[in-house]
């Protein structure tokens, strides 16, 4: 139900679904292993204990079945044979903490892998946060270093987990905060170890690990904004579009929010009373509003999608016979943009130059 699968372009054939669908349904009869389809190659690798035979009617039926241009790559694992005497089955273990602390343990099999194991772990997560403590053993599997490191490449997309690497498999489990990180593992590991490794995922997606949803839609963005406009207004000189001095703390706290919002269309609209002559006053309101924008761009506010636009007297909120009126009409507002709202035409001036204290009586 929450599963993420990556959409592959440019598939060769029509009927790669179909072709995907058949070896699933393969997969399934085997009841273990795992199928990789790489562009027209479809490697089906069935564990170690797979009975041949089952293997074998399964894997024929499959490579019969397979779209023309498919091409199948059965693969049974073998159980590792037993090592004489005292000699234990080598195992790599590497754990990485919440902090990002990295402890790697397991053989290797001479000074000079043991260098590159160090190097690449120290390359990908830092030197102050690994502690690697191997042992040399000379009769290590063939491919065991390139094993060792695409299960610390996978390893490292996790924000916390543990990577296993024995003969015949790698185990990566662990917590994200990225949707598409089993995803990204596994083509990892593909990449590495061609499309018959054996390896198991377990991946757990965590909500509370996950920047983005953290982070405010468009409408929560402008929501909040607004918000902290109301409670501390931002203000101008008298008849400028230059900010008074406590207004700046306003944009710096606004342009923080805008931190945590993800990109959306977000007009900065400044409003005027009726006092003075209504060019001049969208004229004013539009320099107010270019003037907070630049202040915002100024704190580094990275929305791509940021405009600002005047819109004069023509939208007041309040009685402009009344003090209060006027002073609530004096205003900026943030406001998310509909595809409707941006095709509208914006109002139109005969000048543009912006209002000064002798022309009009807006504050």
């Amino acid at each position: 139900e929450e599963a993420t699968c990556r959409e592959g372009l440019g598939v060769p054939s029509p009927l790669w679904s179909k072709a995907a669908t058949q070896a699933i349904a393969a997969l399934a009869k085997l009841g273990g292993g795992s199928v990789t389809l790489s562009d027209a190659d479809v490697a089906l690798t069935a564990p170690a204990g797979t009975d041949p035979a089952l293997f074998d009617k399964i894997t024929s039926r499959l490579d019969g079945d397979l779209p023309e241009v498919f091409a199948l790559n059965p693969i049974l694992l073998v159980a590792p044979e037993t090592p004489a005497g005292d000699i234990a089955i080598p195992e790599m273990v590497a754990t990485l903490s919440p902090e990002g602390q990295v402890q790697i343990r397991g053989p290797v099999i001479n000074p000079r892998a043991q260098r590159t194991l160090q190097t690449f772990a120290y390359a990908v997560f830092g030197s102050d946060d690994v502690y690697l403590s191997t042992k040399l053993q000379n009769n290590l599997p063939e491919g065991w270093m390139v094993r060792s490191l695409a299960s610390l490449a996978g390893l490292s997309q996790l924000n916390s987990g543990l990577a296993t690497v024995s003969p015949n498999a790698i185990d990566i489990s662990g917590l994200t905060g990225r949707r598409s990180t089993r995803t990204d593992i596994a083509q990892i590991l593909i990449d590495r170890l061609g499309d018959g490794a054996e390896f198991e995922l377990d991946v757990t997606y965590l909500e509370e690990l996950d920047p983005l949803a953290r982070m405010l839609s468009g409408d929560a963005c402008v929501a909040e904004i607004n918000n902290l406009g109301r409670k501390n207004k931002i203000k101008f000189e008298p008849g400028s579009a230059t900010l008074d001095a406590n207004s700046r703390d306003t944009v710096q706290a606004i342009a923080e929010v805008f931190d945590r919002c993800l990109e959306a269309p977000i007009e900065i609209a400044g409003h005027t009373d009726s006092q003075g002559r209504e060019e001049m006053n969208l004229n004013l309101s539009k320099g107010r509003a270019e003037a907070v924008l630049t202040a915002l761009r100024g704190a580094r506010v990275k929305l791509k999608s940021l405009t600002a636009e005047g819109y004069g007297e023509t939208q007041p909120i309040g009685d402009n016979s009344t003090e209060e009126g006027r002073e609530a009409n004096r205003r900026i507002e943030f406001r998310l943009l509909t595809p409707a709202a941006i095709e509208e035409p914006a109002p139109q001036s005969q000048t543009s130059d912006t209002a000064n204290a002798e022309e009009t009586s807006n504050e």
